[in-house]
């Protein structure tokens, strides 16, 4: 249901992920790097990774995408989801964790989109690219 209204809170960074105990770029009371696998991630960079085209793409690219749930639709479910993401040295998106969930059927809708996203422009610092944590609020919105 491509029709359906599906806005994109904010392009930003979200601060919220940092109550759950997240590192979020921006948040100064985040740690600056964490470990995952082998990699390092930092919470901040010199330069944020970005969806390529800006942020009008990264709207466009959901609301092409997003489909919102049929069974949500039935039960008038409405809200946000809210996806931390790791945008890799290459652009990569990379592991998609839910940190505010909606519906299980909504949440299952962002991880989908969000696995199929193209290569982001990755993070810098110190000019180099690094690993950069990502969060991005969804807002599931039926029409009126």
């Amino acid at each position: 249901m491509k029709s359906l209204n599906v806005a994109v809170l904010s392009l930003l960074l979200f601060a919220g992920a940092a109550a759950n105990g997240r590192p979020t770029a921006g948040d100064p009371a985040a740690p600056v790097k964490t470990e995952t696998g082998k990699d390092s991630v930092t919470a901040k960079a010199d330069v944020l990774p970005s969806f390529r085209g800006g942020p009008e793409r990264l709207a466009e690219y959901l609301r092409v995408n997003l489909r919102y749930p049929k069974e949500e639709v039935a039960a008038g479910t409405e809200g946000r989801v809210v996806v931390r993401m790791i945008i890799s040295k290459t652009g990569e998106v990379r592991e998609p964790e839910i940190v505010q969930s909606l519906s299980p059927a909504c949440d299952a809708e962002v991880i989908r989109i969000v696995r199929a996203m193209p290569r982001w422009k990755p993070g810098k610092s110190g000019g180099q690219p690094v690993n950069v944590y990502f969060t991005l609020p969804v807002t599931f919105r039926l029409p009126k």
